[in-house]
């Protein structure tokens, strides 16, 4: 009973410090779009970051290795959408 519960609790704290650092770094990288990026735009970091977030995290829930998998994908499309906003706004 101990071991299954502590495994369970382990789980739930690798997968809180996760998202939290998740969050953080999106926190971050939100920031640093709205000091560098065009002025008036949205911060696409932001929006973008929590949907991967909230995607990956209920992949990670139901299925774990889907949502490890799926996380990073879902980041690098966030970088290729940002990279093209960015191209599209700065002509």
């Amino acid at each position: 009973f101990w071991s299954k519960q502590n495994k369970l609790f382990r789980i739930l704290i690798a997968y809180s410090s996760l998202i939290f650092a998740a969050a953080m770094f999106g926190f971050i990288v939100g920031v640093a779009d709205m000091m560098f990026g065009v002025p008036g735009r949205i911060p696409w970091a932001v929006a973008m970051q929590g949907i991967s977030i909230c995607v990956g995290g209920i992949l990670i829930l139901n299925f774990y290795l889907i949502g490890i998998i799926f996380w990073p994908l879902s980041y690098i499309g966030f970088m290729i959408l940002n990279a093209s906003l960015l191209k599209t706004e700065r002509y």
